[in-house]
Formats: structure tokens, C-alpha cells, sequence
């Protein structure tokens, strides 16, 4: 079988080698283990990115689709160019793939026509709906939510619908009124699995947050929180990872100047998945994920391959595959909420190195490996 994947996202060649973030290259080198050809859709970048942390050898059964071209399209309102496919010529394809909601969702859907479609959902509906304020940015960011929110009902009437969280899948079926079937994603192999067992926090207690530094993370509810542990004779550090914007980066360091504990926290910007990464999270003591809403966070399992204790948010598909026998639950938007579970997790450390433990363990179901089976059988019972 032949599978077309398409996902909004770039690459970068050098030589025979292509570089591409590791959340779809790892996905990407595991279906070529399990489909005689996998094509990949995408914008080939002529400029080496941090963000291209993994690296694709080039293999006989991937081939690479680039869309270099754009067209310009005219709503009135607005205008705006997307990459013109009219040019891609893969038609010994038998499976069309769209990986996330994507601006070329419906015009990929069209131009493979003969294909037969899957459409992979990665993220929350609900959650990732804009909010109505009246400015031109927000209003067209709303147009375009509604926008493919409508072009994936036209495709689901065609295509298997398949969502990494049950609890997109209910939220499918109840908001839209889409069947779906539970297929997770992951960047972890098996073997990425690694044995950390501590007997307690180190001294200060090493936090983490990694991930996009953005406010809708919860970074700065994290940074009170920080200062509230402080106030109370905790010794911490807090290690953030992740790419952040120059101008939120500006504002972050006021923040923390303005609260005083510049001392204890560390701004380390983006670390390539891998190794490195890896034993970023085996260093920490416990790993803080504050976002307003996620879909389902592989950082998650990154900590939980590790043995790190985690404290996350209760958000979009986060409840729908783990529970508080695995982690620490905190309400969004919320440092006194934060700050009872590091406070907690400090004191009743041997009860958080076991849900580590449990969650080490459940999370090998859920390997790269096993996600990509899992893919491969539901699309061979379309």
C-alpha cells in the first residue's frame, strides 16, 4: 500500500539527508516501515531551521512533494497566497493522509480526488476556536477557524476521520457530528524508554517547562507560581525550554525582574529532540505543563519516558488518555493552583516517583511504533 501524507509544515534538504521537526519526521521514517511507498506533501525550505530537529536519511520508499509556488487568492476582505499544487504529479498513490487542520486541507482533499482520503485530527476543536474581539487580525482568524472547521465536514463525508485523543473523538461526534476512530500520535520509540528511578527531588528542586513559549501556555502563571514557592522558603530552580518570539521573550525577562527571581530561572530556548532533551528531563525534578488547551502534548510522554513527575492542566485531550493516577491535575490560569502541586509534590515526593512509575509503564502502549500500527490498521479496514 501507498500513502500520500500531507501535513503544514516544512523541510529542509541537505544532500541525500532532510531535516523536518520531529514530531512528523519520527512519524514519517516509522510509516516507511510499514507501507511500501510514503509521499510527503510539504514546503521545502531553502534555509536551515533549529525548529528541523530530526533528521530524515533519504530512503527508497519517501518521496518528497514540494509546493514552491504560490497562488494569490482574493476574498474581498482580504487576500492572502497559498502554495499552488496544481503542479505535484503523484498519482501512484492509493491513501491520501491530512495530518492537522491545514490551510491546504480542502484543496489537497480536491486535487487527490482519486485517492481514497484519512483525515488525521491532532488537536482540539473547541479549544483551539478564536475568540470574537473586533479587530480585522482576530475577525479573519475567526473567518478562517469556521472556514476549515466547514471544509472538514465536506471531507468527513468522504473520509475516514481519525483523532489522537478520545476525547476529540467525542468531541467530533457531539459538536459536529462526525464519526472517528482513537489513533494516537508520539515521537518515542521503545527504546527511548529510559529508567530513571530517584529517592527524592534534588536540592533546590529542579522544575521544567518545555515546550512553544507562548502566553496560552501557561508560561506566566508559572512565573507567579515560581515567585509564590519562593515566598514560602522552597528552594527551586525553573528551566524553560522551548522556542519564544524576541518581543514575548523581552516580556517574560520584565516579568521576572519584576518579581524578583531572575536568580532561579533559566531561559535555555530551543533543544533539538533527542538525547539532549531527554536528559534535560531526567536532570528535573518535576516537569509543569499550565496550558489553557492542548490537544495531546508529546511532552508528556517525553517526561514520562523519563521517570519526571508531571503537573499539567485538565485541557483537551489530556483527560481522555491519562488520569491522576498518572499525574498531578492543576486548574488553567491559576499560580495558587500551580503552587499547591510543586508544594505537593516536594513533600509526598515517594508518592509522585510512583505515578511516574505507573505512567512510564502505561506510556510504552503508546510508542511511536505502536502508534503507527495502529494507523496502519485502521486504514487497511476502510
Amino acid at each position: 500500500m501507498k500513502v500520500l501524507v500531507h501535513h503544514h509544515c516544512k523541510y529542509y534538504f541537505e544532500g541525500d539527508k532532510c531535516y523536518m521537526p520531529s514530531f512528523i519526521g519520527v512519524w514519517i521514517s516509522e510509516m516507511a516501515k510499514h507501507f511500501q511507498l510514503v509521499g510527503f506533501v510539504g514546503i521545502q525550505s531553502f534555509e536551515r531551521s533549529e525548529k528541523f530537529d530530526y533528521c530524515l536519511n533519504s530512503a527508497q520508499n519517501i518521496k518528497f512533494f514540494p509546493i514552491n509556488t504560490f497562488k494569490e487568492y482574493n476574498l474581498g476582505f482580504t487576500k492572502f497566497n497559498i502554495p499552488n499544487i496544481e503542479q505535484i504529479n503523484c498519482l501512484n498513490f492509493d491513501i491520501l493522509i491530512i495530518r492537522g487542520m491545514t490551510p491546504l486541507q480542502y484543496f489537497i482533499f480536491k486535487k487527490f480526488s482519486q485517492l481514497t482520503p484519512v483525515f488525521l485530527l491532532v488537536g482540539s476543536l473547541i479549544n483551539s476556536k478564536p475568540k470574537i474581539r473586533f479587530n480585522k487580525i482576530n475577525l479573519i482568524q475567526y473567518f478562517y477557524y469556521w472556514l476549515r472547521i466547514y471544509q472538514l465536514k465536506v471531507i468527513s463525508r468522504e473520509a475516514k476521520i481519525l483523532a489522537n485523543s478520545p476525547q476529540i473523538v467525542e468531541e467530533l461526534k457531539s459538536v459536529l457530528k462526525i464519526n472517528s476512530c482513537f489513533v494516537p500520535t508520539n515521537s518515542l520509540k521503545l527504546s527511548d524508554f529510559t529508567p530513571n528511578i530517584k529517592n527524592r527531588f534534588s536540592v533546590p528542586t529542579k522544575i521544567l517547562f518545555c515546550g512553544r513559549v507562548t502566553k496560552d501556555k501557561g508560561i506566566e502563571e508559572l512565573l507567579f507560581a515560581i515567585k509564590l514557592i519562593i515566598d514560602l522558603h522552597y528552594k527551586i530552580k525553573l528551566r524553560v525550554v522551548g522556542n519564544i518570539e524576541q518581543k514575548y521573550f523581552l516580556h517574560l525577562k520584565n516579568l521576572v525582574k519584576e518579581l524578583n527571581i531572575s536568580d532561579v530561572v533559566d531561559f535555555q530556548g530551543f533543544v533539538p529532540f533527542g538525547e539532549n532533551l531527554f536528559s534535560i528531563y531526567r536532570k528535573s525534578d518535576i516537569y509543569v505543563l499550565p496550558s489553557w488547551h492542548e490537544g495531546f502534548p508529546h511532552s508528556i510522554w517525553e517526561a514520562a519516558c523519563n521517570y519526571t513527575p508531571i503537573v499539567t492542566t485538565n485541557v483537551g485531550g489530556i483527560p481522555g488518555i491519562i488520569n491522576s493516577n498518572f499525574v498531578n491535575f492543576i486548574e488553567v490560569n491559576n499560580p495558587e493552583s500551580i503552587k499547591n502541586a510543586v508544594v505537593d509534590c516536594v513533600d509526598n515526593y515517594e508518592e509522585k516517583f510512583n505515578k511516574a512509575a505507573l505512567l512510564f509503564d502505561f506510556a510504552k502502549s503508546f510508542t511511536i511504533e505502536a502508534c503507527v500500527l495502529k494507523l496502519r490498521n485502521e486504514i487497511e479496514n476502510i
